[in-house]
């Protein structure tokens, strides 16, 4: 059979294996136009052949597609009524494989989008059994995020994979646009690599043919570095700290309605905007705000900045969505009963990994008529100094927000990916290292339950991969419990470099070869580190002091080394400004303890002739 991500609920195979022959007439709904020129693309470089499109509206709200030997399929009503769909499920769909040609329907275009999805998958693969598929998603939100913080795709590496994360049947993108949005009224905002007003506008279309919805998220509060920074906004500042509005400024709320004004009109076919609210650490610290969290708690001065947040989105005709985790740490639950209930709360726990979520939350936000969504992490969760995901956490963390989803009646998951801790914090985890996670989201969020993941590895591995030997669960499992690199077991990946899943792979070949050096350059400073009582209490000679900061020296050499070469090959997948960035992220924490070290093992007085002959004659 073929190997289907995600799976389908029910795949019933009818007949032997076959080769397509003379499958050149195609029917199907004119607002598919797109998705359905891609499957012809695909079928080209399979087939060779040329084929004869007709347009077909939809019959009693039921929408079809036909590619086959006949102009017009034989029984297709009675195909219809013999294989029902459940009608009460998101975007069921049914496909039925024979050597005739190919039949798919639904209630839905988006669930004939996602049926044509599962047809490329088996072209790919080219593969053919005569088969049929009935399938449905569990959840009706099944979203993924772009964090502009940190490095993510080009404009046209961002298209690419949208492509790509509709395909595995993801139909949200959470994008954090920080400083790339382009601003018109705040110019002052926009970064240098910020988007044109043209792109955004190619980016909703693309989404759109691709039924995705791009839900733009503008910070409200805290983690708006990206604006505060600016000289220009020092005055909006809670008590100086550049992550954070003050919320007794009433500028903050008019640059805030200007800013969700501008972001809610670039995005049309999105029904909700998410406002952050986020990590406010600073809460009542300048005097204005002090006076108000005196009187009446610092969480009243946060329900009255963000209701007043809320009505300006709803000015805009579109939903709020707003992170739960100040929410979460509210002592006074009667506050919580203040906040605008038209909120939608995304509660995020990135940690549960096997540990029971906490739904005794979800069901208090529940019972206060709050709408709640999910909020996993694909990527980006595993410290503020992780260079890889670790896959065994994230997938886990996927799968349980999946399941809880699905049990509590929530409308669905969006799975974050960090690309670093804050504004002006280091970066973490290349952004291509979260498609494993990003398809653990596809998977789960369609399929809440039955799902094993040995299984998905080996669907991973054949689907995304392209892989033939199914040594991609054997690979993972060695890398999760930390061996040591062998550059062997990537020989056969480097043929699809360039691809996505060329570029995740090679980061990943990448980033074991630097984890392994990590451990040793960790074994190195603690050796060293110990040492250092030595120096405290006076029992070091000179010339041993002097010994130790040659190693010190020489440990600095080896790092600076190891990171020059992995420099050109980071270069080549994420582009020289990010390469650097990277290289300066890992390394940083070890040259900084180096650095201290090596102060600390010099001695105050020069180092003398015999002082090098003692040495050389140590290390002999």
């Amino acid at each position: 059979m073929n190997w289907l991500l995600p799976a389908p609920k029910s795949v019933n195979k009818t007949g032997d294996e076959f080769v397509p022959h003379l499958w050149r007439y195609i029917q199907f709904p004119k607002e598919l136009t797109t998705a359905v020129n891609e499957v012809l693309q695909l079928a080209k470089e399979k087939w060779d052949t040329s084929f004869i499109k007709k347009n077909r509206g939809s019959d009693d709200q039921i929408y079809t597609f036909w590619l086959g030997t006949l102009e017009d399929p034989i029984g297709m009503q009675q195909t219809r009524e013999d294989n029902q769909i459940p009608y009460d499920k998101q975007d069921a769909y049914f496909l039925h494989v024979q050597r005739e040609g190919i039949f798919a329907y639904s209630a839905s275009l988006a669930g004939l989008f996602y049926a044509l999805q599962t047809l490329k998958q088996i072209i790919i693969q080219n593969k053919w059994y005569e088969q049929k598929i009935i399938d449905w998603s569990d959840l009706l939100w099944r979203g993924v995020h772009v964090d502009s913080k940190g490095e993510r795709p080009g404009y046209e590496g961002l298209k690419k994979t949208i492509k790509e994360w509709s395909h595995y049947k993801i139909n949200l993108v959470l994008f954090e646009y920080e400083a790339t949005f382009p601003y018109i009224r705040q110019p002052e905002i926009v970064g240098p690599d910020a988007y044109t007003t043209h792109e955004i506008e190619e980016l909703q279309q693309l989404a759109r043919d691709h039924f995705i919805t791009i839900i733009p998220l503008v910070q409200s509060i805290g983690h708006v570095e990206y604006i505060l920074q600016n000289p220009h906004y020092a005055l909006l500042r809670e008590n100086g700290e550049i992550t954070q509005f003050c919320s007794s400024q009433e500028y903050v709320f008019q640059l805030i309605g200007e800013l969700i004004e501008e972001v809610a009109e670039a995005h049309p076919n999105s029904p909700w905007i998410h406002i952050g609210g986020d990590e406010a650490w600073y809460l009542g610290g300048c005097t204005d705000c002090a006076d108000i969290a005196a009187k009446h708690g610092a969480a009243r001065l946060y329900i009255d900045h963000m209701n007043k947040v809320v009505q300006l989105v709803k000015d805009t005709g579109k939903r709020p969505i707003i992170w739960d985790d100040v929410l979460r740490r509210m002592e006074n639950r009667e506050e919580i009963e203040r906040l605008d209930r038209s909120c939608i709360i995304h509660y995020w726990d990135y940690q549960t990994c096997g540990n029971p979520l906490n739904t005794d939350w979800i069901r208090y936000l529940q019972s206060l008529g709050f709408q709640v969504i999910g909020g996993a992490a694909m990527r980006g969760a595993s410290g503020m100094d992780s260079s890889c995901p670790n896959f065994k956490q994230r997938y886990r963390n996927v799968k349980d927000w999946g399941f809880t989803a699905n049990r509590l009646a929530l409308p669905g998951v969006i799975a974050t990916s960090w690309g670093r801790y804050g504004t002006l914090k280091p970066l973490i985890e290349p952004f291509d290292l979260g498609w494993y996670g990003a398809l653990a989201a596809g998977e789960h969020f369609w399929n809440t339950k039955g799902i094993q993941k040995d299984d998905f590895n080996q669907r991973f591995d054949q689907v995304f991969l392209g892989g033939t030997n199914h040594d991609f669960p054997k690979w993972l499992k060695r890398f999760e419990k930390g061996l040591p690199y062998k550059s062997t077991w990537f020989d056969r990946r480097y043929a699809v470099s360039g691809s996505l899943s060329g570029n995740f792979l090679s980061l990943l070949d990448l980033m074991w070869k630097w984890r392994s050096e990590e451990q040793f350059f960790s074994r190195k400073l603690e050796l060293l580190e110990a040492r250092l009582y030595r120096v405290e209490e006076e029992l070091f000679p000179d010339w041993e002091r002097w010994r130790m900061s040659d190693r010190t020296e020489e440990l600095k050499d080896h790092i600076l080394n190891f990171a020059s070469e992995l420099h050109p090959a980071l270069v080549d997948i994420v582009g020289q400004r990010w390469a650097n960035e990277y290289i300066r992220a890992f390394t940083q924490k070890y040259l900084f303890r180096v650095e201290n070290l090596f102060k600390s093992f010099v001695p105050p007085t020069p180092r003398q002739p015999e002082t090098l002959v003692k040495i050389g004659t140590d290390y002999g």
